[in-house]
């Protein structure tokens, strides 16, 4: 991969990745409040609002997001500037249709999974408008390439929830009502924050024609599906828990998520630098600068993630209770095999980025629908004989079937990435169930000899390991240097 190239990616992924991190450090402090002062129950009650408030949010945002993303961020101006304003009638359109939709259906389904869920009705319609339009401004600052902004944003309204959590907690209890209460002001601050700052009236003042909105539509629809898609892979999993089981098990499920979670949105942060520059590359004729930076980030992907899930693996019990509370101690495995199920999604995710420049923008939508069969499948053959851990098994199993599927899609089409590059980090996970095999008193002092001994394997058999300690040594060397000076 080209020097320049590389650079720019790193560098773009570190500039994005800033208030990304920054913002979640402030989230993780709020989450260690939440399992530590309000119960499993509300939590769980809490956490399947925040989900229907989700789906409705995917649903009545119709797609047209990533489309005005698309157009706004063209050279064209006869695209970049009549693109907003119908954007935002759409999405009103969607919002007013999906808010009409609940209140109609809510009464109907809300009782399969927890009656108390009824009576927050008007909160969930009023989280749902307002988190409709906050991710629809964060998606517009991406179009205008605003990063600084957005880092700015999002720190500064994950610092806004602590602040006011904290507030709360010292004048009142934490129930559900207060949690939804502060969910709607930790949605209107950052709203105001982007309505501020988003150069709305550069934007605004042209008059889209007919032609305009048929074009958005016909653009949005399939990503419109594959959102649709994506989110019964990811999260159709915690309606299922709720209507087998409780809010306690949804509340477990949820906790043992959140770091993954918290990876996936860093994970974001990197493939908002390398789709970009994956799909230039794939504009050119000659294909092997485009699998050469995929072989690349997934060379550094693997390596580097593999000792980050091996970490957590080995230290789950200590982290889970320093995270999250001895009353969540009994969910570590739960959060050991989500980062293993988020390590295996990201490795797939770099190849499946790849079809749409590529020239085949089908194949997602269809490796993510057989996806959802085998999710939602194992999810109710699974959660009732397991409980919340079969909803962690479903995922595993699904994503690892469709790391299959999609690497087979890469070598039809003669965009594959070497396979050593997954043999590697697979090599090196053997120690993981080892460890459980000839450590069953969850000794910290053999966990941490094991891990060293990883590290020492990682350093033999991957030139991207030793790339990365080599580098992360020059760095902290110029750093010494400066510092000293």
């Amino acid at each position: 991969m080209d020097k320049k190239l590389k650079s720019k990616i790193l560098k773009g992924s570190a500039s994005t990745s800033i208030g990304t991190i920054s913002g979640m450090i402030f989230q993780f402090f709020t989450i260690m409040i939440l399992t530590r002062y309000v119960t499993k129950d509300d939590l769980g009650i809490y956490v399947l609002v925040l989900v229907i408030v989700n789906m409705f949010t995917l649903l009545g945002g119709l797609g047209v997001g990533l489309t005005m993303v698309k157009f706004i961020a063209s050279k064209k101006k006869e695209e970049n500037r009549n693109i907003l304003l119908p954007v935002l009638l759409i999405r009103a359109f969607g919002s007013l249709l999906f808010s009409l939709f609940f209140l109609l259906t809510a009464k109907h389904i809300l009782h399969f999974f927890d009656d108390r869920i009824l009576q927050y009705g008007w909160y969930i319609i009023v989280i749902f408008i307002l988190a409709n339009y906050r991710d629809l401004f964060y998606q517009l600052m991406q179009g205008l390439n605003q990063f600084r902004q957005y880092s700015i944003v999002n720190v500064v309204s994950s610092v806004f929830r602590l602040f006011i959590v904290v507030l709360f907690l010292l004048f009142s209890n934490l129930d559900i009502r207060l949690l939804l209460i502060i969910e709607i002001l930790s949605t209107v601050q950052p709203l105001i924050h982007q309505l501020l700052v988003i150069p709305f009236k550069k934007y605004l003042h042209i008059k889209p024609s007919w032609e305009t909105y048929k074009k958005i539509i016909k653009f949005s629809f399939p990503l419109y599906l594959n959102n649709l898609v994506v989110f019964i892979n990811g999260r159709m999993n915690i309606f299922i828990i709720g209507a087998y089981l409780n809010p306690a098990s949804i509340a477990n499920y949820d906790i043992a998520r959140k770091m993954p979670t918290a990876f996936n949105k860093i994970y974001g942060s990197f493939i908002i630098v390398y789709f970009p520059n994956l799909a230039a590359l794939f504009s050119e004729e000659n294909k092997k600068p485009a699998v050469n930076l995929i072989e690349k980030s997934v060379g550094l992907y693997s390596i580097s993630m593999v000792f980050v899930v091996l970490f957590i693996f080995f230290f789950r019990n200590e982290l889970t209770v320093l995270l999250y509370s001895e009353l969540y101690a009994d969910v570590s495995l739960a959060f050991a095999l989500l980062m293993l199920n988020f390590f295996i999604a990201g490795l797939r995710s770099l190849i499946s980025y790849a079809f749409t420049p590529a020239g085949y923008p089908s194949v997602p939508v269809r490796i993510n629908a057989f996806g959802s069969v085998i999710s939602i499948g194992f999810s109710f053959l699974f959660i009732p004989i397991y409980g919340y851990m079969g909803a962690v098994y479903s995922l595993l199993i699904m994503n690892t079937a469709l790391t299959f599927l999609t690497y087979r899609y890469s070598v039809k089409y003669k965009i594959n990435p070497k396979i050593k590059l997954f043999l590697k980090p697979i090599f090196l996970f053997f120690i993981a169930p080892l460890s459980l095999l000839f450590n069953e008193q969850n000794s910290l002092l053999l966990n941490s000899l094991m891990f060293i001994i990883a590290l020492i394997l990682g350093w033999i058999i991957s030139n991207e390991f030793r790339s990365i300690v080599e580098l992360v040594i020059s760095y902290a060397k110029r750093f010494g240097i400066r510092h000293n000076s």
